[in-house]
């Protein structure tokens, strides 16, 4: 990651850090490609269109803070 990280970014290093090697699976239908919509910050089953938040399941989902704002946090806490 850059020095400043814009959304997109963050986005991505998120997806990396809960899918790594790009190994996602959907949840609804168990298919392991998906479309990445950053605008959404999702991604979407490529087989069943399932819509899963890279956030789902963690302790960022529902925040309206913005990702890099997490990942800031994060990395002054490591």
């Amino acid at each position: 990651m850059n020095a400043r990280p814009n959304e997109e970014a963050c986005f991505n290093y998120l997806l990396m850090a809960r899918w790594p090697e790009g190994k996602f699976k959907c949840p609804g239908c168990g298919h392991p490609h998906a479309y990445t919509d950053a605008a959404r910050k999702a991604v979407q089953c490529e087989k069943c269109h399932k819509v899963t938040s890279a956030t789902a399941g963690t302790a960022l989902h529902g925040s309206r803070r913005p990702l890099c704002d997490w990942i800031k946090a994060a990395w002054l806490l490591v």
